[in-house]
């Protein structure tokens, strides 16, 4: 505690920030900040987990699109009605006929998140749905990728257990959330921290990486 770990993380991230800036690249990339350590009221339960990402993701969406202010509380009402509604819904005309709203892409990654929740045997697809999500909203959106920002990574090491009442397959094994998340930030941009180094590496399988202390 005290040592400066996630005062390097943030130096990290606002260099590589400012770095964009530069070079004019800001709006190739959607910067998803996560404090693990402050989310373990979300961790157990699935829906509050999409929920979070969700919220979260629209919050950083909307500091880069400034321009996606007057619809963002519908897309956020769309993007939560996926998981409420037995039927997928349709995106309201409010988004259709927005100037450029990505209409297909937004469409395509609402239905795989649907198609995720609704399937008896979809709780992993769904938990990776979840924490793509960053991401494949940042491509729908037309940037290149998110770039991911994780502080006190170690806390996400948490085994998620299908919730019976909507995962029905009783054959589904626990999903290990620091191994889908890895899955899911390997491929983008990542800045990562730790508190404990050792639990770290015990759950953090992503090879490609550079080391700062």
């Amino acid at each position: 505690s005290q040592s400066g770990k996630s005062t390097l993380l943030s130096i990290a991230a606002i260099l590589f920030f400012q770095k964009l800036q530069l070079a004019n690249q800001l709006k190739n990339y959607l910067v998803f900040p996560l404090n693990w350590q402050l989310q373990q009221l979300y961790i157990d339960d699935v829906v509050k987990l999409y929920h979070m990402y969700v919220d979260h993701t629209l919050k950083m969406l909307q500091i880069c699109r400034l321009e996606l202010i007057p619809i963002m509380s519908s897309i956020s009402n769309w993007l939560h009605n996926l998981i409420t509604i037995p039927g997928i819904p349709a995106i309201p005309p409010t988004l259709t006929h927005y100037p450029n709203f990505p209409t297909k892409e937004f469409g395509a990654l609402g239905k795989r998140i649907h198609n995720a929740w609704g399937k008896d045997d979809g709780f992993a697809d769904f938990v990776t749905e979840i924490v793509s999500f960053p991401n494949n909203l940042a491509k729908a959106f037309g940037f290149v990728s998110a770039v991911y920002v994780y502080d006190h990574f170690e806390a996400c090491g948490y085994e998620l257990v299908r919730p019976e009442e909507k995962f029905k397959d009783e054959h589904q094994p626990p999903v290990i959330l620091s191994d889908v998340v890895c899955k899911a930030t390997k491929s983008c941009p990542f800045f990562i921290a730790s508190q404990n180094d050792h639990e770290f590496f015990n759950i953090f399988s992503i090879e490609k990486y550079a080391q700062w202390s």
